[in-house]
């Protein structure tokens, strides 16, 4: 299973906290089946990734190959969603229209 494009956050701890204790993911490298942790140019958002290299997953020998610091996600306001949903059904009003 090819496993990218995620924004993985505080599975480390609970309430914003690190805790190195605590695993971001797991993935078991006995398993049936191999988890592929990245497409071939794109992998995924990691709350403590350091920003340079892979991002090892615990479990076993896989690897983000491509992986991304949360910070570099783009965020939308509640305000901006709202704005978009309403454009995009005044968009099918007029469409329908005609």
């Amino acid at each position: 299973m090819h496993i990218y494009g995620n924004k993985i956050i505080y599975n480390n701890g609970t309430f914003g906290y690190y805790d190195p204790a605590k695993r971001q993911a797991y993935d078991d490298a006995s398993a049936k089946y191999v988890n592929l942790w990245n497409s071939s140019t794109e992998g995924n958002y990691w709350s403590d990734y350091g920003g340079s290299g892979t991002y090892a997953i615990d479990g076993g020998s896989s690897v983000d190959e491509h992986p991304n610091d949360c910070a570099t996600v783009p965020e939308f306001s509640a305000e901006i969603m709202i704005a978009v949903i309403i454009t995009l059904g005044a968009v099918m009003l007029l469409r329908r229209k005609h």
